[in-house]
């Protein structure tokens, strides 16, 4: 009732953008930011856009926000090649004072004092310099401005870049030619007739492609070129493209930083390419990434989600789950020869399900209190995540459900019926595999939500209320239910005699 209760006044609210009108964007801060002279956060990132979305006036945005965390899993990797170009796998507090960068910061993450920043610290310590703002506001312009007010200076500004990319030809600087679409593909041959400089980091990207960009306006340094590239991965059309591996090699120095690049990219799958057309496609691919991480002048790219497109997806989502209760009803019915043992299985997920949707919509209370604060409970909706989650909390219950059912037709023998003294017995059985199953896995989903990161947090709150939920109701939901359906099927037959 409260689950339903909940769901009922928040209506729409409860939907992720996968499934309602909205839209999403990256706001990627720089590497030094701090917020308040705190290393930034998922909490004090949404707090900071929340108070500016308001302060602005834009209330819709202010209710509906989500920002989580960008992960990025190589962010210790693209640090050091940023900031400690010697390849030491260090960063000194002179190499970053040079930089011009923010000596707080480094203070923050250099906690043995030592004045390096050693990788193990790194992994310890550093932040995440990428988060992802979803929100049923269809105005991009309210989100930049947001950002603009809550972040300001610490928003990595970006200005357009002009560029060439070399086609056929040779790269003097390289010592290796040229395709003639520009996208050259770095095998064996290629690295042999590199120039000795440069044939390691060809020989790295095996089966990758290289462009050679060149007249790069106004100059750049790699670190830059390096952001950009690793920006537009971020970007929701070009999640495909995560993975790869991207090296940045400055050709022709030029002030600050280079106006000639070489830039190898090779892909995450080697296997995946071997297919005809397939490395092409690849290529194709990382040329317009390149292109578009060059001549964007903003950092923050924004995606809309159209409404009927996101109806269009609720609705399959929610086909999904009517169409799993109905293949559990048919299999049941199959395996224990009568419709009530899989229609007393799908009230028992139907209870489970509506609990899991209504916990997910009592998070929106729960997360500004001192119990949802405990219990690290965040404002959750129901996305694509939560669907999946909830198909696998089904899928668990109807498992355990199975279980006791089938001890309750052994004990039942040969009987037509079954009596409340066969389904007390089974369930006594079972209880302890019960337990101790469920146990099991709540131990691993909870170590998973504690420290599984931001990016599987929705996922596994649903799950750790799905297995509580479940294994109570395959117990003392599902297996009743057996005896109240035949006693309700008695008194319907015996009325019906009776006329």
């Amino acid at each position: 009732a409260m689950g339903i209760g909940s769901l009922a006044v928040q209506g729409r609210d409860i939907w992720g953008i996968e499934f309602s009108s909205g839209a999403q964007a990256i706001i990627p801060l720089e590497d030094d930011t701090l917020l308040e002279g705190k290393l930034p956060n998922d909490k004090a990132v949404r707090e900071d856009f929340i108070a500016a979305a308001a302060k602005l006036g834009y209330d819709k945005l202010a209710a509906t926000a989500r920002v989580e965390t960008q992960l990025n899993p190589n962010r210790v990797r693209d640090f050091l090649r940023d900031h400690d170009p010697s390849g030491e796998g260090r960063v000194t507090r002179a190499k970053w004072l040079a930089a011009k960068h923010n000596p707080e910061f480094f203070d923050k993450i250099d906690t043995d004092k030592d004045g390096l920043l050693s990788r193990d610290e790194l992994k310890s310590n550093l932040p995440a310099s990428s988060y992802q703002v979803s929100t049923t506001d269809m105005d991009v312009d309210h989100i930049r401005r947001a950002a603009d007010e809550a972040f300001g200076e610490s928003l990595v500004i970006r200005t357009r870049c002009r560029f060439k990319i070399t086609a056929s030809g040779q790269s003097q600087a390289m010592g290796v030619p040229i395709a003639a679409n520009g996208a050259t593909r770095i095998n064996k041959r290629l690295w042999r007739r590199a120039n000795q400089a440069y044939r390691d980091e060809l020989e790295d990207n095996a089966d990758g492609v290289m462009f050679v960009m060149r007249d790069v306006r106004p100059n750049i340094t790699c670190a830059e070129l390096r952001q950009r590239i690793r920006e537009m991965r971020f970007q929701p059309d070009y999640a495909g493209q995560l993975l790869h591996k991207t090296t940045v090699i400055g050709l022709q120095p030029a002030g600050e930083g280079y106006e000639s690049f070489a830039i190898l990219v090779r892909p995450a799958d080697t296997e995946a390419i071997q297919a005809p057309g397939a490395w092409e496609k690849f290529a194709e691919q990382e040329r317009k990434l390149v292109e578009l991480a060059l001549g964007r002048e903003e950092a923050m790219v924004a995606t809309k989600f159209d409404a009927a497109i996101a109806g269009e997806t609720a609705n399959r989502a929610i086909f999904a789950v009517i169409v799993s209760w109905l293949a559990i009803v048919g299999y049941l019915w199959l395996r224990f020869g009568t419709w009530r043992w899989g229609a007393a299985a799908v009230v028992c997920l139907i209870h489970d399900t509506v609990i899991v949707i209504g916990l997910v919509a009592v998070s929106g209370w729960l997360c500004d209190t001192l119990l949802g604060q405990t219990l690290m409970i965040r404002s959750f909706k129901i996305d694509l995540a939560m669907v999946a989650a909830a198909l696998t909390v089904i899928g668990y219950s109807v498992n355990d459900t199975i279980v006791v059912f089938d001890r309750i037709r052994e004990n039942r023998g040969k009987l037509t019926a079954v009596s409340p003294l066969v389904i007390n017995t089974s369930i006594n059985q079972t209880l302890a595999r019960t337990l101790l199953t469920s146990g099991t896995t709540f131990i691993v989903v909870l170590i998973m939500y504690v420290w599984g990161g931001p990016g599987i947090h929705a996922f596994n709150y649903a799950l750790l209320v799905g297995i509580l939920f479940g294994t109570y109701s395959s117990v003392a939901v599902a297996s009743p239910l057996l005896m109240g359906l035949r006693k309700a099927l008695v008194a319907r037959t015996a009325g019906a005699v009776a006329e």
